[in-house]
């Protein structure tokens, strides 16, 4: 069962978890971290002494609305709302966040640690042999009832059983438009091996012995359950009216470009993990504005007509000035900083100019990227923030730059371009070279890639800026169609086991090194039952992919998010276990006598 397994992986996991910010004292070197605090007595009395409410509604903003409602054309992660309308096996567990023991502040997820994820449509599950994975389903759990769907009929309500199990993890892996049928194409060694149904309970998966952890939280908490009438029956399925999930809401409208409103599912299976019997979801309703603008939003949430705004990037000085001055003028306003995904300049590895050392090593000493962190990020970032960030969660695996071997130091500290014009020209490019460079138009990144084609003029290599509608760029940027270059993310961070840069063949700058194909076979073989050798791999591959100078290694900048305090059990939270980003919006509730209080 899956405690069995927990209490093999907290064994295993010590090195982690002495490395955690509310655990005993670290036994390697870790970054300097602030615990997360606990609440004073005076605010606890204030804020209601943790009596959770029932109903109101939830408000947040997004810059953009949903693109795609169909789960069999797109990966569950792109199409956020998911998280609200479906579930997933695993889970992350809530106890273990801020609101419960404090293990975590649910920053970026579980960021590779086991311990902190539970079940959440798998009430446990076995590794009887180094081959197998047996899931044992939560019994009872019902698909939503949804008035609005045209095929409510065909679901009705039903209970979840072991069949929609095997062909939801059926279409994720061979389906090649969903995320795993992309990460692991036919022929991968690491891909499942069978999918079956033992019972109307259990669900078991065939593994290679390789592979076998990362295929459990791979299917465990990147997969959601998904009744397969929805799509094996005639109708359409790209309606948001269409959407029936065993998830905690209901999405009951939407409007494009407006915004997007779910209702309570009444028939949820869920409860508070830190209240146990209290049913959730607490909130009637949940909103999500669509506001692109963050002037826009910053006085959406000034007046109250939100009640958090994540994930704000000060990425000018008028976002920066705005936010300052309403923390200043709103001392009751709660906020707290995480680090950002920074987007990477990536070339086509396998081509020229970005296939030779040289030129890559050379596009790194023309950018000034301590000018970029004093000037542009005014010191609000990390210098070295890909592939493992500062702060308690990352700390097994990252080297601190001081600690870089030398040649790799230079990459951020070495800002030379008289040295970069002579690597270009011992490559062959003494006058340099055009290249073209897809960039979405969302702001921040066409100012930030204008900043890098400056840097980069003066030592011969010229930028053709080619901007792309988000949705365009998110297939350029999937597909791994960019002709030259592209100004990708420099994602992965909350889910580093997943080497998302360097994994061959659907690596952003297709990296092909055998080497992290070999870090691939110790993840998936070690993570669990050999988490020592699992952390040093990790270390060791991090050091390796900088290196190789793939992209242009950015200063990172931090993200803030804020919140009014009527908001209760939030505190700021980016994702819970794997990648979910709204699923813990079910715990969330709202005292409405203290938000009156405050004038609201």
């Amino acid at each position: 069962m899956n405690k069995k397994i927990l209490w093999l992986v907290v064994s295993s996991m010590m090195v982690l978890s002495l490395v955690m910010a509310a655990c005993a004292p670290a036994a390697t070197p870790t970054t300097p971290t602030t615990p997360v605090q606990e609440p004073s007595q005076k605010e606890s009395v204030r804020r209601g002494a943790g009596v959770p409410q029932y109903g109101g509604t939830l408000t947040s903003a997004l810059p953009a609305g949903f693109t795609n409602f169909d789960l069999m054309k797109g990966t569950d992660i792109s199409m956020i709302w998911v998280q609200a309308t479906h579930n997933e096996p695993i889970g992350g567990d809530f106890t273990k966040g801020p609101q419960g023991s404090r293990e975590t502040d649910w920053n970026w997820g579980a960021i590779g640690v086991p311990s902190l994820l539970n079940g959440e449509l798998a009430e446990s599950w076995d590794l009887p042999d180094s081959t197998t994975i047996i899931w044992h389903l939560r019994k009872g759990v019902r698909f939503a009832k949804n008035p609005k769907a045209e095929k409510n009929s065909l679901v009705n309500g039903r209970e979840m059983v072991a069949d929609d199990w095997v062909w939801s993890i059926e279409q994720a892996f061979n389906n090649p438009l969903n995320w795993q049928g992309r990460q692991y194409r036919s022929g991968d060694p690491r891909r499942p091996t069978s999918f079956k149904a033992l019972d109307k309970y259990t669900v078991e998966v065939k593994v290679p012995a390789t592979a076998q952890a990362l295929m459990l939280f791979e299917i465990g908490g990147n997969n959601h359950i998904k009744a397969p009438e929805l799509w094996t029956t005639n109708g359409d399925n790209t309606k948001w009216e269409n959407i029936i999930g065993t998830g905690p809401w209901i999405l009951a409208d939407y409007v494009d470009g407006s915004q997007s409103t779910f209702v309570k599912n009444p028939d949820y299976w869920g409860t508070d993990p830190n209240k146990p019997g209290n049913k959730v979801p607490y909130l009637d309703k949940f909103q999500i504005l669509i506001i692109p603008d963050i002037a826009t939003k910053l006085t959406a949430l000034r007046t109250g007509k939100i009640d958090f705004l994540g994930s704000l990037t000060p990425a000018n000085d008028v976002l920066r000035d705005d936010a300052k001055q309403l923390l200043s003028q709103y001392k009751d306003l709660k906020s707290r900083r995480r680090i950002a995904t920074q987007a990477v300049l990536i070339g086509r590895e396998d081509k020229p100019p970005f296939n030779d050392i040289k030129v890559r090593r050379a596009l790194n000493l023309a950018v000034d990227k301590k000018g970029y962190l004093k000037d542009y990020l005014k010191d609000d970032g990390a210098m070295v923030g890909y592939p493992y960030p500062p702060g308690p969660d990352w700390a097994p695996y990252r080297t601190e730059l001081e600690q870089l071997p030398a040649d790799v130091q230079e990459l951020y500290t070495g800002y030379n371009p008289e040295k970069a014009r002579q690597l270009l020209k011992e490559a062959g490019y003494p006058n340099g070279f055009k290249a073209e460079v897809v960039v979405t138009s969302t702001q921040p990144s066409p100012d930030e890639v204008s900043l890098l084609a400056s840097y980069l003029s003066k030592v011969g290599v010229t930028l053709d800026i080619k901007v792309t509608e988000p949705a365009e760029f998110s297939k350029i940027n999937t597909a791994n169609s960019f002709k030259d270059m592209i100004y990708g993310g420099g994602g992965g961070i909350w889910a580093p086991y997943e080497q998302l840069n360097v994994k061959p063949p659907t690596a952003k700058s297709i990296v092909t090194d055998p080497y992290f194909a070999e870090v691939g076979t110790i993840i998936g073989r070690d993570w669990i039952k050999n988490t020592p050798n699992y952390i040093k791999t990790m270390k060791e591959s991090g050091v390796k992919e900088l290196a190789t100078a793939y992209g242009i290694w950015m200063p990172v900048p931090y993200k803030y998010t804020m919140w009014w305090p009527w908001l209760h059990n939030y505190e700021g939270i980016g994702w819970t276990g794997w990648a979910d980003v709204y699923d813990w919006t079910a715990f969330l509730w709202i005292d409405r006598d203290l938000k009156k209080s405050l004038g609201f």
